[in-house]
């Protein structure tokens, strides 16, 4: 059984503690599906306010969740601040595996590692810490990203063991050594897109660039060529790691000069993400500012101008010129010749140092490497993004990586090994549609982070020296997961325990709150037991500051909880117990009643 840790990036960036939220609710509804396959279990880590987030959305979630400890907690806080150079210089530490923030990490993945010990990690974008430590452990490491296809053509997401973006194995690929089995007509993924999407009154995607559309003649020129510029956010990594431009700015000051003094007008297009961060508005800004003062050389879009007009203008043009836009991928699918000025996930050509007229105006691919390189990247390399999260991506990644550890990634025998294992875009591009089965376990072991378990229908326990186990049936098979039992390991307050009436049925109604002792985590359940029955499991999620207030610790505020239960459900003669899981595995039972929390 391969554990598998996800990393939801938990460094406050961009003025905010959950910018990796969506992220990590997407990674961790993979890996739900993943543990339904055989042979992997995972749990998650983040900071209290994503944890927060993905375990009220996802009760499942609740028993997967590791936090920080109160000590880490503090130092973490130290990084938050005001997003602009210096939180960004610090975000480009941590991603390059510099500095103390990089050491800070470094610490929070070992303790991690200690408490589960997982043979993998998987984490959103980039992130040194997680790489160093991968490296020193010996373990895999395994980035995801959304792939360069974005509405309104098809989703994807990629997963790489180096990196994203200009840090991926696929950056530097040869498409010309590696042998595909099938080359499918980059027009396919055009098309088949727009008989899902598009409206049947309405230019379909594949054939917004060849009609005429009459908003975009103010931007088209007849007497002179022009160059498409999609802007970068000012703050990705695009620009910060994966370019030589400190800003966006300065890509526009030494690029337009050129593109001008070759001959060629230049359309600009502005981030449409720009508006939703100040930093990345006031940039886009200055650099548009900038573009305009070259006068009638220079025109701009609307960063809002929606994506057939953009298509239109795009197929236009003599070019598409970007620094590492998904713009400038999806520009390719449409036969555009496209030219990088950073580093990319996907082979393109890049910027002449030299002769920038030359290379504009010479002969671009021909439709043979075109076809074979789109069908490489969204056939075998863009997972489409239901393949991801329903797992199967996920398992068939993780699989080949574990499988084939004596393959370099982005060498070409790693890539003739992968194109022949892995090709979900191709079962998009026919319309296929992946099963998978799912053969459980006698023993699943730990109960904190057990899916399988918690599913289970028909629970009992048993108590065995200082562990207990939880049995019970899955899809008619019989599971267990056992955890440490302790006396003492919680701290916290039952407020009532009251009988209420609904619909004619008499319910018991529990509230209350608890913490672990020493690391002040939330439990991940609590679990009411009858005899030897598992009766029921409730996530932590109540707000309660009253209780961080009181114990002045940077502690989350949800660690509250409040349920209900047929009182009909509990035995009569001997009770109910509560059954408290914790994060590392230990539990403790506790009476049933008002008051402290105590052993039962």
């Amino acid at each position: 059984m391969k554990k598998i840790l996800i990393y939801v990036e938990p460094h406050p960036i961009r003025n905010t503690h959950e910018e990796f939220f969506e992220a990590g609710k997407l990674l961790n509804e993979a890996a739900l599906n993943l543990e339904k396959m055989e042979g992997y279990e995972f749990r998650f880590f983040s900071n209290d306010s994503i944890v927060d987030r993905l375990v009220t959305v996802n009760s499942e979630l609740s028993y997967k969740a590791l936090r920080m400890t109160v000590a880490e907690k503090v130092e973490y806080q130290s990084f938050f601040s005001q997003w602009g150079e210096k939180s960004i210089e610090t975000w480009k530490n941590l991603v390059r595996g510099k500095g103390k923030v990089t050491a800070f990490y470094l610490k929070v993945l070992d303790r991690l590692h200690q408490v589960y010990n997982f043979d993998a990690v998987l984490l959103w974008s980039d992130n040194g810490a997680v790489r160093m430590f991968c490296e020193i452990k010996g373990l895999l490491a395994l980035h995801a990203e959304l792939g360069p296809t974005r509405s309104p053509f098809h989703k994807t997401l990629y997963l790489d063991p180096l990196g994203t973006n200009g840090g991926s194995s696929a950056a530097n690929i040869d498409i010309d050594k590696i042998n595909l089995c099938e080359v499918i007509p980059r027009e396919t993924w055009v098309t088949l897109q727009g008989n899902i999407d598009d409206k049947p009154n309405s230019v379909g995607l594949i054939d917004s660039s060849l009609t005429l559309n009459e908003q975009s003649i103010e931007y088209i020129r007849g007497d002179r060529p022009y160059v498409f510029i999609p802007l970068q956010l000012d703050d990705d990594l695009n620009t910060q790691l994966y370019s030589k431009y400190n800003t966006v700015e300065d890509f526009l000051r030494e690029l337009i000069p050129q593109l001008i003094d070759a001959g060629f007008d230049i359309v600009i297009k502005g981030h449409p993400g720009a508006i939703h961060r100040s930093h990345n508005l006031v940039a886009e800004a200055k650099a548009l500012l900038l573009a305009k003062s070259y006068g009638d050389h220079v025109k701009i879009m609307p960063r809002n101008t929606n994506s057939f007009l953009t298509l239109h203008v795009i197929s236009q043009s003599s070019a598409v010129v970007s620094i590492n836009s998904s713009v400038a991928f999806e520009s390719l699918m449409i036969g555009k010749r496209t030219i990088l000025c950073g580093q990319g996930v996907f082979e393109s050509q890049k910027l002449s140092d030299t002769d920038l007229s030359g290379q504009l105006k010479s002969e671009f691919w021909g439709d043979e490497k075109l076809d074979k390189l789109i069908t490489f990247y969204c056939g075998h390399y863009f997972h489409p993004i239901d393949e991801v999260t329903s797992g199967r991506a996920l398992k068939s990644v993780f699989d080949f990586l574990f499988i084939n550890r004596n393959l370099v990634p982005g060498t070409q025998a790693y890539w003739q090994a992968w194109v022949e294992k892995i090709s979900f875009g191709l079962a998009w591009a026919y319309g296929g549609k992946g099963n998978y089965s799912f053969n459980s376990a006698l023993d699943t072991g730990n109960l904190v982070g057990n899916s399988r378990i918690f599913k289970a229908d028909s629970k009992r326990f048993l108590i065995s020296s200082d562990l207990i186990k939880i049995k019970g049936q899955l899809n008619n098979c019989p599971v267990i997961a056992s955890c440490r039992l302790a006396n003492d390991n919680f701290i916290g307050f039952i407020d009532y325990v009251k009988s209420v009436e609904e619909n004619a049925v008499e319910f018991l109604e529990v509230s209350g709150w608890c913490l672990e002792r020493g690391t002040y985590q939330p439990p991940v359940q609590i679990i009411l037991c009858t005899l030897d029955k598992v009766v029921s499991h409730h996530r932590v999620i109540l707000s309660r500051r009253d209780v961080a207030e009181s114990l002045q610790l940077p502690i989350t505020d949800k660690c509250g909880f409040i349920f209900r239960i047929k009182k009909n459900d509990i035995d009569q003669v001997s009770g109910g117990k509560l059954l408290i899981l914790g994060g590392s595995n230990i539990s403790q039972f506790a009476e049933l009643k008002e008051g402290q929390i105590h052993r039962s």
